[in-house]
This record gives structure tokens, sequence and C-alpha cells, in this order.
């Protein structure tokens, strides 16, 4: 149907693949023209789909897998401290 589909995706045969397609994925995604913060992984059965349903928010056949938050230290450089009026 012409859908814009992400070139990176990959079809995994099994869970260690998408724990391989994971990992790698944790240090590429740094070197994308976009920001992501993980995974989306989806069952490609449409027989599996339609008995796992959904819940009342997502289908129970996809699930985002996240990569740990990114740190950073911070520096505070100003505080203006003010009780009930407006500092100008």
């Amino acid at each position: 149907m012409g859908f814009r589909v992400n070139p990176n995706r990959q079809c995994c045969g099994s869970l260690a693949e998408v724990e391989q397609y994971y990992q790698d994925w944790s240090l590429r995604r740094l070197n994308l023209p976009y920001l992501t913060d993980g995974v989306v992984i989806k069952l490609n059965s449409l027989d599996l789909q339609d008995r796992l349903g959904f819940t009342n928010k997502a289908p129970r056949w996809a699930i985002a897998w996240k990569y740990p938050p990114e740190e950073a230290p911070t520096r505070v450089e100003n505080i203006l401290v003010s009780v009930g009026a407006r500092v100008r």
C-alpha cells in the first residue's frame, strides 16, 4: 500500500534474536538522526494476535522494550527565592 516503514526493522525467529536486536540498537540508536527510547516488539502471526487480543489501552501482542534512561550531571547556576511576590 506504499506505507513508509522504518528500514531498521527486523523479523526475529526467537527471543534470543530479539534480545540481540535490542542490545545492538542500544548503541546504534545514538547515531540515528532522531531520538528513540526503545524498540517495539510485535508478534507477526495474525492468528496469535487474534488469540491474545487487547487490553483497554493496548494490544497484548505488542510491547515497548525501553532502554535505560540517559543520565547526565546538572549544575545549578542560579536560584531566585520569593514568597508571594513576583520577582522582576
